[in-house]
C-alpha cells in the first residue's frame, strides 16, 4: 500500500513540476479553479479550505503572486476585505491540467487489463466500506466513560486531585498547540493535523472536568474573570516591554508590544462578547 501510494505520489509530483509548483501552492490554485466563478476566495476562507493558518496561507498566496499565478483585489461587495483570485496563467493551467490528468490515469490505472480495473475498483469500494465500520469504542461512550470516573473522583472527595489534573491538561493542550505550530512551519502537515487533533480531544477533556468542578456553570461571571485577568495580564506584559527597552533589548520589547496589544485585543472582544450576552 505504502509503495502504490509513493508511486501515485511520484506521479503526481511529476504532473505539476513542469510548472514550478509545490504540492500546496497546486492546491491552493485547484481551490481558486473551484471557486473563480464567485470572484475568488478570502485568505481566512482560502485557509479553511485547504487546512492550514492565515500566515501560512499568505505566504504560499505571496509566493503565487510573484509567480504570475494569483492577484489579490478588493472584493467589490467589500471594499475592506481583500480577495485572490486565479490570473490568466492560472486559468490557462487548469484548462491543460484535465488532458495530463486524463494520461496520467491512462499511464496508471489504464495500463491494467479490464478485468484488474474491475476487481481493483471493487477492492477499493469494499476497503471503504471497511474503514467507514467502527472497530472500537465511539467517541461519545470514550467520554462517557471519562465523564462517569470523574463524577466517581468527585464523590471520592478528591477534588483537589481533579483540579491538578485539570491545570495540567490545560498546560498540555497548550504545548501541543504549540507543537503543531512548529510542525506547519516545517511543513510536515500531517503530524501538524495530528497534533491538532490531540489538542481537540484534551479540550474535550478539559470541558469535561470544568463542568465536574463548576467552572462553567455561570459563562458571564467566567468571562468578567477573564477580562479582569487580561487587563492584569496586559499590565505585567506591559512592564516587561518597558524593562526590555531600558535594556536595549529592542527585539523582546517588540515581541512584548505585539503580545500586549493581542491581550488588549482579546479584552476587547470578551467585554463585547459579555454586551451581548446582557
Amino acid at each position: 500500500m505504502r509503495q502504490a501510494q509513493r508511486a501515485i505520489r511520484a506521479r503526481f509530483h511529476k504532473l505539476i513540476t513542469p510548472y514550478n509548483l509545490t504540492v500546496a501552492q497546486f492546491k491552493v490554485l485547484q481551490h481558486l479553479h473551484w471557486h473563480d466563478k464567485e470572484g475568488g476566495l478570502g485568505i481566512c476562507e482560502l485557509s479553511e479550505h485547504i487546512g492550514l493558518a492565515n500566515s501560512t496561507t499568505s505566504g504560499i498566496v505571496d509566493r503565487l503572486e510573484r509567480d504570475g499565478w494569483v492577484v489579490r483585489e478588493q472584493s467589490e461587495l467589500d471594499h475592506r476585505k481583500v480577495r485572490v483570485r486565479l490570473r490568466e496563467k492560472g486559468r490557462e493551467l487548469f484548462k491543460r491540467i484535465p488532458e495530463e490528468v486524463e494520461e496520467f490515469w491512462r499511464t496508471t490505472i489504464g495500463r491494467l487489463s479490464a478485468k484488474d480495473q474491475v476487481e481493483l475498483v471493487n477492492s477499493l469500494r469494499k476497503l471503504r466500506e471497511v474503514m467507514e465500520q467502527p472497530t472500537g469504542p465511539s467517541y461519545e461512550e470514550i467520554h462517557e466513560g471519562q465523564r462517569r470516573g470523574l463524577e466517581a473522583e468527585i464523590r471520592a472527595g478528591t477534588r483537589r486531585n481533579l483540579e491538578e489534573v485539570f491545570s495540567d491538561t490545560l498546560k498540555e493542550i497548550g504545548s501541543l498547540l504549540v507543537l503543531a505550530r512548529k510542525a506547519e512551519e516545517e511543513g510536515h502537515f500531517e503530524s501538524t493535523a495530528y497534533l491538532k487533533q490531540m489538542a481537540a480531544e484534551q479540550v474535550e477533556c478539559a470541558f469535561l472536568m470544568a463542568k465536574m468542578l463548576g467552572y462553567v456553570d455561570d459563562v458571564d461571571v467566567r468571562v468578567k474573570e477573564l477580562i479582569e485577568a487580561k487587563g492584569t495580564s496586559a499590565a505585567i506584559k506591559e512592564k516587561a516591554m518597558d524593562a526590555a527597552q531600558e535594556e536595549g533589548c529592542d527585539q523582546v520589547a517588540i515581541f512584548f508590544e505585539h503580545i500586549v496589544e493581542v491581550e488588549r485585543k482579546h479584552r476587547r472582544a470578551l467585554e463585547r462578547i459579555l454586551e451581548s450576552r446582557g
